[in-house]
């Protein structure tokens, strides 16, 4: 791993270094595959639950006040919130766990590469006025 043109690190890394951070890498690799399964999923719920919600407020619309079919669309979409609630409920505990996987992972490589010696360079095209 050569330095770039944004970051240096101290020191040219050791065997047992290389190693940790190779297995650092692949932790983190392999926490981060079922977290954005999970985000994935919940983000579709929440887009689910948005169209459910504008297909109600856009059929009573059309109704102009109608309040026979309310009632019924009213409901349906409670039926499918429930439904969209409970699922959300189910990914709770797994979402739960494969956060503190990520912040385990995480943390890791940040261990690794502070005993890499990493650290940014000061980006030379920022004035010393501009906040960072």
């Amino acid at each position: 791993m050569e330095p770039g043109n944004d970051w240096t690190v101290e020191k040219r890394p050791n065997l047992l270094l290389r190693m940790r951070a190779s297995a650092a890498l692949r932790a983190y690799d392999e926490a981060e595959k079922p977290y954005r399964r999970l985000v994935w999923e919940m983000e579709s719920l929440e887009a689910e639950r948005k169209a459910v919600l504008q297909s109600l407020v856009a059929r009573h619309r059309a109704a102009k006040g109608s309040t026979g079919d309310l009632d019924a669309d009213l409901a349906s979409v409670s039926a499918e919130l429930q439904r969209i609630n409970e699922r959300f409920y189910e990914l709770s505990e797994p979402w739960e766990k494969a956060e503190a996987a990520m912040k385990s992972a995480y943390a890791a490589t940040q261990r690794v590469l502070r005993d890499l010696g990493f650290r940014e360079l000061p980006d030379a095209r920022k004035s010393p006025e501009e906040p960072s």
